[in-house]
C-alpha cells in the first residue's frame, strides 16, 4: 500500500477509511475515502470516494506540490 501523503491544507496526517455509500460511485456499497480528521485535529479535507483503498490513497496523493508551482 502507498504511503499517504500529509494534509496540504493543515499538515497533519490523514487516514484512509472504508465508508458505506448509499449512492453515487457503487450504489449500496462500500467505498475507501482519504480524509484529514477533524475529530482528531485535522481540518476535514477529504479526497473523494474510491472503489478500492489503494485508488483513495493515490487520487489523495495526486497533486501539484508547492515547489512544483
Amino acid at each position: 500500500m502507498s504511503e499517504v501523503k500529509l494534509c496540504p491544507f493543515c499538515g497533519k496526517k490523514p487516514e484512509c477509511v472504508e465508508i458505506y455509500v448509499h449512492s453515487g460511485l457503487h450504489e449500496g456499497g462500500w467505498s475507501f475515502v482519504v480524509r484529514c480528521n477533524a475529530l482528531k485535529g485535522g481540518c476535514g479535507a477529504s479526497g473523494g470516494g474510491r472503489v478500492t483503498e489503494e485508488e483513495a490513497i493515490k487520487a489523495w496523493n495526486m497533486r501539484v506540490e508547492k515547489e512544483e508551482l
